[in-house]
Formats: C-alpha cells, sequence, structure tokens
C-alpha cells in the first residue's frame, strides 16, 4: 500500500512538472530554421515566426522572440519635385518615346538606357520639359530609363518590340 502512494506521488509530481515546462515553451510555425554550435556555445533560430510579445517601457520597446534593431530617430524622405510627374509614352515602342517632366526650372535631367543586366548602352540630356528619345538602334528586347536630376533618381522599365 505505502509503495502506490509513492508510486502515485512521482507520477503526479513528473505530470505536474511536465505540465509546467509544456505550458512555458515556445510555439511558432516557421519557414525554416536551424541550430549552430561553436566553441563559445550554441544557438537555435527559425524563421517565419508568426507571434511575438511586445513589452513598453520607459522610452523603450522589447520584443520578445523577434531579433530586430529598434531606432526611434527616423529620417524624412524629401518629396520629388522635378522628376515627380513624368510621362514615357509609347511604351512598347518601336522607334521613339516621348518623354514629358511636369518641371525643368533650371535643373538638368540626365537620362540613360540600361539593359538587364545594367551596362549602358545610350545616354543624353533631356533640354526641355517634351523630349523625343529614340530607340531606333536598338534590338526588340526589355530595357531600363533611369532619369537623374540633381537631388533626384527614377527608373522606369521601357519595351522595345
Amino acid at each position: 500500500m505505502n509503495r502506490n502512494l509513492i508510486k502515485y506521488s512521482l507520477l503526479s509530481f513528473v505530470a505536474i512538472l511536465y505540465c509546467t515546462f509544456d505550458s512555458f515553451a515556445q510555439n511558432a510555425i516557421s519557414t525554416t530554421g536551424g541550430h549552430i554550435k561553436s566553441t563559445g556555445g550554441s544557438t537555435s533560430f527559425t524563421v517565419g515566426q508568426v507571434a511575438y510579445v511586445l513589452k513598453k517601457g520607459n522610452g523603450s520597446y522589447l520584443n520578445e522572440g523577434v531579433q530586430q534593431i529598434y531606432t526611434k530617430k527616423t529620417t524624412p524622405i524629401e518629396e520629388l519635385v522635378y522628376l515627380k510627374e513624368v510621362q514615357l509614352y509609347p511604351n512598347p515602342t518601336q522607334e521613339t518615346m516621348t518623354l514629358i517632366l511636369s518641371s525643368m526650372e533650371d535643373v538638368q535631367v540626365r537620362y540613360t538606357i540600361m539593359d538587364y543586366l545594367g551596362k549602358e548602352i545610350k545616354y543624353g540630356i533631356i533640354l526641355s520639359e517634351k523630349s523625343e528619345i529614340s530607340l531606333r538602334d536598338l534590338p526588340s528586347g526589355n530595357y531600363f530609363i533611369s532619369l537623374k536630376s540633381k537631388k533626384e533618381n527614377r527608373i522606369f522599365k521601357i519595351v522595345k518590340i
């Protein structure tokens, strides 16, 4: 009888111990992960964790379960001025493209036509708000046109048929 009492007590203790550890385990649906070992220690990681806990402190934040960099300083993005409204047509084209810029107030705009590998094929300077760019000497294919002013840069995909 004393033996049964010890047996049930031990089973109860193991069940409570198991439930205690089980309730504090991390649970995540992950896309991939791994385990890294070195002479200094080891670590496990997952990619694709869907849940985490955000704790807010006095001017700081802690995201449990997520490794990320947090900074309170933000840098404003300057609004586009000269290359804000760009019209480039027809696209696809056979021979020439018309480029219309919204404003050219004392700003020099350069264009560069590149292939998919980034190789510069053709370049020039836009002299007015409405310009014609000839693509006659280019073979059919997909290209990029980069428009650059002093502070702005826009890239468009163009198709030559």
